[in-house]
């Protein structure tokens, strides 16, 4: 499967992996910026869930 996607890559066809395949495929900045704030996003709101459970 990872050659066959590869080779789909090499090519520029991508049959819409998931979204971390297609962060590893695409190499649009503005992406990966929005992909990492999102993520913090993500992580900030599950700590401070965490916290508030804890306190």
């Amino acid at each position: 499967m990872a050659s066959s996607l590869l080779r789909s890559c090499q090519k520029g066809v991508a049959n819409e992996p998931a979204t971390p395949l297609r962060a590893i495929l695409v190499s649009d900045r503005r992406f990966h910026i929005g992909f990492v704030a999102a993520a913090l996003v993500y992580q900030i709101s599950f700590i401070l869930r965490l916290f508030d459970t804890i306190v």
